[in-house]
């Protein structure tokens, strides 16, 4: 935005306005306006619109701002005083005006008529519902505006500013959207926020809308703020159940046994999705021809047999797995060990983590790689939770192979 100083210099001068008498009148310092007229600072776009309102002229006179739409400065104490007015200065049509009269009467019931059934609808609305005047003060608010702040039906709003309701960061914010609702007179419709008051606990969709006379001047604003926080609860907990599902359809869930014999899981069963993963059928995991050794890296399930035996707990692995493609896909697997006579039943879940896949040939080229991205890794975090658990860093360093300095490093 562009403030024309010069020009805003040249009217205040014209319309004979020191700068006290304007400052007073825009309620700002006379130091602000000194600051705007020479040019060390320029005023913001709602101070701009505060100093043309001020001085009764369009802001796109003083800055390169589209001017606001007008408001209307009609007064219903004027109506009144008009109409006072008429009735003395027209006593020639005394039959017009007693018939004038009746009309108004008439048009009187039917206005409290409808005043009733506004209220009615007012009262009987869920959503949050206010009116203010050009000023920014509560004209009227319904039930669930004065139930939101746990006011009474009784209470009266009229002449209140939202800073009587509100923290003063809210308060700043909703006078500041209503306020420019007012100046620019556009509509505010179904915008996604929170409704003041509730602490950001509450989710709605809000609408503020000008209000205008008949000849088109905004005269005051209206708003309207429909509760949606279960629905937006509901978007949530679809989305996690969304995400839930993928997470699941990504997961087989698997049961087997212990051969000593073979130092091998050997499958029993699988989840329905088991072929998704690894491309072998549910019926063919029931068969118990497939084992883990069938999926694994050699070198990688020595080292997961070795970890498995010496932590003694349900251990959580990272690991390539090969499917029936001969594709490799990063997984990660939990197991849960329990005897029953005297075998070794493992229950457990392997997760597809989703990351890139890589053939065998750049998965086994050399035995560097699964000692520096496998082996390694899977030993330091062994030594890490052995390390939490206070063993000694001797037996440490004796069961994972790792140094003393290595260990000091971790």
């Amino acid at each position: 935005m562009k403030f024309y100083r010069n020009k805003f210099k040249q009217i205040r001068k014209q319309k004979r306005y020191t700068m006290q008498k304007l400052a007073d009148k825009a309620k700002v310092s006379r130091i602000s306006i000194s600051i705007w007229e020479r040019g060390v600072r320029e005023p913001d776009e709602k101070f701009t619109r505060i100093l043309a309102g001020a001085l009764d002229i369009s802001v796109n006179e003083i800055s390169d701002m589209k001017p606001e739409q007008k408001t209307s400065s009609l007064e219903l104490s004027d109506v009144i005083e008009s109409w006072h007015s008429f009735i003395e200065n027209d006593s020639i049509h005394q039959d017009r005006i007693i018939n004038m009269l009746d009309g108004i009467k008439f048009l009187n019931n039917e206005l409290n008529q409808v005043k009733v059934i506004l209220s009615a609808l007012m009262s009987a609305m869920h959503s949050i519902f206010y009116l203010k005047d050009k000023n920014l003060n509560y004209i009227t608010a319904n039930n669930a505006f004065l139930k939101n702040f746990s006011l009474f039906s009784s209470y009266r709003v009229a002449g209140k500013k939202d800073k009587d309701f509100l923290s003063i960061r809210e308060a700043e914010k909703n006078e500041e959207e209503d306020y420019n609702v007012l100046l620019s007179g556009k509509p505010i419709i179904n915008k996604e926020d929170f409704i003041p008051g509730s602490r950001k606990k509450k989710h709605c969709l809000m609408s503020k809308v000008p209000v205008l006379d008949s000849k088109d001047r905004i005269v005051g604003l209206m708003a309207l703020y429909t509760d949606i926080s279960e629905i937006h609860q509901l978007r949530k907990g679809r989305e996690l159940l969304l995400g839930a599902d993928t997470a699941l359809h990504k997961t087989v869930i698997w049961g087997g046994s212990f051969d000593t014999t073979q130092n091998d899981i050997i499958f029993n069963f699988a989840s329905d999705n088991v072929k998704e993963i690894t491309g072998y059928s549910k019926e063919f995991v029931s068969t118990g021809k497939l084992s883990m050794k069938h999926l694994v890296p050699e070198q990688f399930y020595d080292l997961f047999y070795g970890w498995m035996q010496r932590l003694e707990t349900n251990p959580v692995f990272e690991h390539w797995m090969q499917n029936i493609t001969g594709e490799w896909v990063w997984c990660e697997t939990r197991i849960t060990l329990r005897k029953e006579n005297g075998k070794l039943i493992c229950i457990g879940t392997t997760t597809d983590l989703g990351k890139d896949e890589k053939s065998k040939q750049d998965l086994l080229e050399t035995q560097e790689f699964f000692d520096k991205f496998v082996i390694k890794k899977t030993v330091t975090n062994v030594a890490k939770k052995l390390r939490d658990k206070g063993v000694n860093s001797g037996i440490i360093s004796e069961t994972t192979g790792l140094s003393l300095k290595e260990l000091d490093n971790l």
